[in-house]
């Protein structure tokens, strides 16, 4: 069930053909690896080399998206911290 929610996630579909979001302007790409395009509404776009997807930072639900994502990390960091502070 993931793999598949992932491939719809990284192929959208337009009458059978990929409809490739390639946007390689500079200026949109922040320290090479982080897209930021409040102009564009997709909150995934593929990335600048390579194979696979990336985050759009300046869409609001890629910024959720991303949100949504560090929440587990941020859960463990506060675990981790109340357990050493409990210990002494």
């Amino acid at each position: 069930m993931i793999v598949f929610i992932k491939i719809i996630d990284i192929y959208k579909y337009n009458g059978g053909e990929r409809q490739v979001n390639k946007d390689n302007n500079s200026k949109h790409w922040k320290l090479g690896i982080f897209y930021y395009n409040p102009d564009n509404s997709s909150e995934v776009v593929d990335k600048r080399n390579g194979i696979g997807t990336t985050i759009n930072f300046g869409s609001k639900h890629g910024r959720r998206m991303f949100a949504f994502m560090m929440v587990p990390v941020y859960i463990a960091i506060i675990i981790i911290f109340v357990i050493s502070f409990r210990s002494k």
